[in-house]
């Protein structure tokens, strides 16, 4: 044995090794068939089953007036169209007011909603910025939609810098705990 720790013949078996692992490196997905797992394969699956989306509204948007009814079609900041899926789905906005009014707003998703309410106290204008999020299966034909209104009779209110941004993902758990 002493051979093999002195002069080249040192290098043999690690080198023969090495070969052996390359070999088996290469051959292993022709010995797998189709279904053996690449890393090709892994990384087209998360590209096939997640994909995020956004749509951003330019300009501002005179918000409805005169109370809060969200099926009022003058409520509609923003929609976006979603395949049937598990999504993750955020929206942010700027929301300017005069005092004393208060500003609601909503974004829904299948089932899930969540809302929020902008009230100003002080003397003239006042500008806020605001995020919704939601975690929600959408049946097919679903859509995301984020709507305000201000409860004024004028309209004072106004939206800007609108987004909704969705994030489709493979599987999505929902849990819900009870408030401490």
């Amino acid at each position: 044995m002493n051979f093999l720790k002195q002069g080249p013949r040192r290098w043999a078996a690690p080198v023969a090794l090495a070969a052996v692992l390359v070999a088996g490196l290469m051959i292993s997905p022709a010995i797998g068939g189709p279904k053996f797992v690449t890393g090709q394969k892994v990384v087209k699956t998360i590209q096939k089953k997640t994909q995020g989306r956004s749509i951003q509204v330019t300009g501002s948007k005179d918000l409805a007036a005169g109370g809060f009814d969200f099926n009022n079609p003058g409520t509609l900041v923003a929609s976006l169209s979603l395949a049937q899926g598990s999504y993750m789905i955020s929206s942010t906005a700027t929301v300017t007011r005069t005092s004393g009014l208060t500003v609601q707003c909503r974004l829904t998703a299948g089932s899930k909603v969540d809302k929020t309410s902008l009230f100003s106290t002080g003397a003239g204008t006042t500008t806020e910025d605001m995020a919704l999020g939601v975690a929600a299966f959408v049946p097919a034909g679903g859509t995301a939609q984020l709507r305000c209104a201000d409860g004024s009779a004028g309209s004072d209110g106004k939206i800007d810098n609108a987004e909704i941004q969705t994030l489709k993902v493979p599987k999505l758990k929902i849990q819900t705990v009870a408030a401490s």
